[in-house]
């Protein structure tokens, strides 16, 4: 048997290795729904509210490189977090394979158990299919509510904190003064947004706790070494993923659980469970 060169031996190795990466990155992680649970800490969160749950997952793209099937998977692992409250933070469509709003009727029908409601904002997608035939679809087949530039005050125990949404920030009118209009000082306030870049581009001195945002998809390709080639983000990498400050406040972006071309390389799609809890500060 002929013995082989080290040369050889390194080659193979790489080969396979290529191989492997290249199955996992089309194969095996777009369908590899990952459920993350972590906690933040809220300034002034009212005790009545320790330990509260909101369930988070963001770009979906139907009906672009996903399927019913993937959509209602994550509704239903998300749900069987048990939490208190579900937000979707856009790109419900995608105009890709599509000139109008599909029928969204029965994706999202898991989400209908959460006992404090589901509520939404929209994203660049779905503005750039069609924003109010989302917004028609999103009424009349699913428990979404959206709240772009208003709020709604979530209570328990006779406390409150104010959820907020605003527009997409690259098509709509952002008015984060008007989203909390009327919610007083010391409430604590969470806002959601398509784009994580609106933690660094806000100018308003408003009250904002923490922002909850998709968009990014995490970056869909990244390396253990950091190595991200796409983020829509004017910021680089600063809000690809997970917590992060910006100039004004505070915001986690979730990976999402659409896989766009169908890849993703070490960032997994994912539906996302946040415990609140009282800050000690």
């Amino acid at each position: 048997m002929r013995k082989l060169t080290r040369r050889q031996v390194i080659r193979g190795g790489i080969g396979l290795a290529g191989s492997l990466l290249i199955g996992d990155a089309f194969f095996v992680e777009p369908r590899w729904i990952a459920v993350r649970r972590l906690t933040y800490r809220v300034k002034g969160l009212p005790e009545a509210f320790r330990g509260y749950r909101i369930g988070l997952f963001s770009d979906v793209h139907f009906p672009r490189d996903i399927s019913k099937s993937h959509i209602q998977r994550a509704c239903t692992m998300l749900m069987e977090q048990k939490p208190d409250l579900v937000v979707v933070t856009g790109d419900f469509v995608d105009g890709k394979t599509v000139s109008s709003v599909p029928s969204l009727r029965g994706l999202y029908d898991a989400l209908d158990s959460a006992p404090d409601g589901v509520y939404g904002v929209l994203g660049n997608h779905d503005y750039w299919l069609d924003a109010e035939g989302t917004r028609k679809e999103l009424a009349n087949s699913t428990p979404i509510v959206l709240i772009d530039d208003t709020h709604v005050l979530i209570e328990r125990d006779g406390e409150v904190f104010a959820l907020g949404g605003i527009d997409d920030l690259w098509n709509g009118v952002i008015d984060v003064v008007t989203t909390f209009e009327g919610v007083a000082p010391d409430v604590p306030r969470i806002l959601l947004s398509h784009n994580p870049d609106f933690a660094e581009d806000c100018r308003d001195k408003v009250r904002i706790d923490l922002q909850l945002s998709g968009h990014t998809h995490g970056g869909q390709l990244s390396a253990p070494w950091g190595w991200n080639p796409l983020v829509p983000s004017k910021y680089g990498d600063k809000f690809r993923y997970g917590f992060n400050r910006g100039r004004s406040h505070m915001c986690f972006t979730t990976a999402g659980i659409c896989s766009l071309r169908h890849v993703r390389l070490f960032c997994r799609p994912e539906v996302v469970v946040l415990e609140l809890v009282p800050s000690e500060s």
